[in-house]
């Protein structure tokens, strides 16, 4: 495909449809020829062709923007997903990947710099969640508490308590791990979440261990996908291989 002048690498697309239909296949068999797991076969080619579109796009974006991602901070990403999935050899993390995803080492890694791409870049576009993080900075400085924030500031943003302990090791954009560094009450400076796709504060409110409970605020990343949504409504992406759109 292209997107408004962006190539989009028929590798991209396979490697993340791979690594999409193969956990899923392991779980519930091999999709056969049946109409229901031929729907299902498409809708993921769909999704897998979009998100390869989404990664064209970042890449044309970081390059006009001066933005890129070195090897070490692919190392470290992935040093990172080892450490919370508790593999320490890299040989079982290769046989986790090959086994569960379909992937290679390579894959893996271009995977990782492709959504590392994408998060700087939703970053560095989107002027208004800058604004509106140092909006919630300020608001943080004049002693106010995030929940109270969030009812100031509306549906800007996103508003979430654990209502209780959980996993330090929880998926949840990193926020566990977060909260785990800070003392009871302290809120966190922003941070990126894990998924890239927004900014979030920590509040923490007790902690064990193992175990954290915390309050959170997020600010999500839109411009992205204004941008592709903009280029998809005006008809500037030519495709390649014919995937239809259906409806769920």
């Amino acid at each position: 495909a292209n997107v408004n002048g962006a190539d989009v690498r028929y590798s991209d697309y396979l490697l993340i449809y791979r690594s999409t239909i193969t956990p899923i296949e392991k779980q519930q068999g091999k999709l056969d020829n049946a109409k229901d797991n031929d729907f299902m076969e498409q809708h993921y080619k769909r999704l897998a062709l979009d998100e390869a579109e989404n990664y064209a796009w970042a890449l044309k974006l970081a390059k006009e923007n001066d933005l890129t991602v070195t090897d070490k901070e692919v190392d470290e990403t992935i040093l990172e997903h080892r450490k919370i999935g508790g593999v320490e050899r890299e040989e079982g993390f290769k046989k986790i990947l090959e086994d569960n995803f379909g992937l290679t080492m390579k894959e893996y890694r271009r995977m990782i710099y492709l959504s590392l791409v994408k998060e700087k870049v939703s970053q560095a576009i989107d002027t208004n969640a800058v604004q509106l993080a140092a909006q919630v900075e300020s608001l943080i400085k004049s002693g106010k508490d995030l929940k109270a924030i969030s009812e100031e500031l509306g549906d800007k943003v996103l508003y979430e308590e654990t209502g209780g302990l959980v996993d330090k090791m929880n998926v949840d954009g990193g926020r566990s791990l977060k909260a785990m560094s800070l003392n009871a009450g302290e809120i966190s400076d922003k941070f990126v979440s894990s998924s890239g796709d927004g900014y979030y504060f920590v509040k923490l409110v007790a902690k064990t261990d193992s175990t954290v409970n915390y309050t959170s605020i997020k600010i999500s990343f839109t411009e992205f996908d204004k941008q592709m949504k903009e280029i998809r409504d005006s008809g500037k992406i030519k495709e390649l291989i014919k995937i239809d759109r259906q409806e769920s």
